[in-house]
C-alpha cells in the first residue's frame, strides 16, 4: 500500500474542474480545497462497505488527521485537520453523504475539538461533507459500530447537534444501554457458593 501521505497528495492532484464544481455545489468552500482537506480518487470498497482500495468508482478523499489517539480533544483544535497525524483517509460522495468507507480503519473520529474544561459544548457533524461545509470544525464519529461512537461522544458535556432529526439520532445513540452479562454469584454459573479452601 502506498504511504497516505502520498496517495492524499496524489488524490489533491486528481480534482478537476469537473469536480471543483460539484464540491462547491455540495457547499464545499474553495478554502476546504486549498486546506489540502478533499481530493478525487477511485475505490472498491469492501464487502461490509466499511473500507475501501483502489478501485473503479468514484468518490472524495479527505484526510484523517489527529492530535492525541485517545480524544478528539485539543488546545490547537482548529490546526489538527492540516497539522494532525495522519492515520487514515475517508472516502465519501454528495450522492451519499452519510455513507462513507475507511482506508486503514484507524480513525474513530473526524476532526477535533476544544479540551472540555475550555469548552462545554461540542458540534457533531452527520458525514464527512457536513464537516467539510461548517469549516472543518466539531467532529464526526466514523466507528461503524453504535457502542464504539458512543464510547467516543461520551466526553462532551454538551452535544450540539445541526437539526432536530439529528439531534434525537443522538439521543437515541446515546441513551441506548450497552449490552450487560448477567452475573451470578458461584461456579459455573450454577449460583453454588464456592467452598471455602480452609473447610
Amino acid at each position: 500500500m502506498l504511504g497516505l501521505d502520498h496517495e492524499m497528495g496524489e488524490a489533491i492532484a486528481n480534482l478537476s474542474p469537473f469536480d471543483r464544481q460539484v464540491l462547491e455545489l455540495s457547499g464545499v468552500g474553495a478554502k476546504m480545497l486549498e486546506r489540502g482537506l478533499v481530493g478525487r480518487v477511485s475505490i472498491r470498497l469492501s464487502p461490509d462497505e466499511t473500507m475501501w482500495e483502489p478501485g473503479p468508482h468514484p468518490a472524495y478523499l479527505t484526510p484523517c488527521r489527529i492530535a492525541d489517539p485517545f480524544t478528539p480533544e485539543c488546545p490547537w483544535w482548529r490546526a489538527v485537520p492540516e497539522a494532525g497525524h495522519l492515520i487514515d483517509l475517508v472516502a465519501w460522495h454528495p450522492e451519499h453523504p452519510t455513507r462513507w468507507a475507511l482506508r486503514t480503519g484507524f480513525a474513530e473520529w473526524l476532526g477535533a475539538c476544544e479540551p472540555q474544561h475550555l469548552s462545554d459544548f461540542v458540534h457533531v457533524r452527520r458525514s464527512p461533507l457536513s464537516w467539510l461545509k461548517h469549516g472543518a470544525t466539531g467532529i464526526v464519529a466514523l466507528a461503524p459500530e453504535e457502542r464504539e461512537r458512543q464510547r467516543l461522544l461520551s466526553f462532551a458535556q454538551l452535544l450540539v447537534a445541526e437539526d432536530f432529526d439529528h439531534a434525537q439520532e443522538l439521543r437515541r445513540l446515546m441513551e441506548r444501554p450497552t449490552s450487560v452479562p448477567a452475573i451470578k454469584v458461584g461456579i459455573n454459573g450454577q449460583g453454588n457458593a464456592p467452598r471455602s479452601s480452609t473447610s
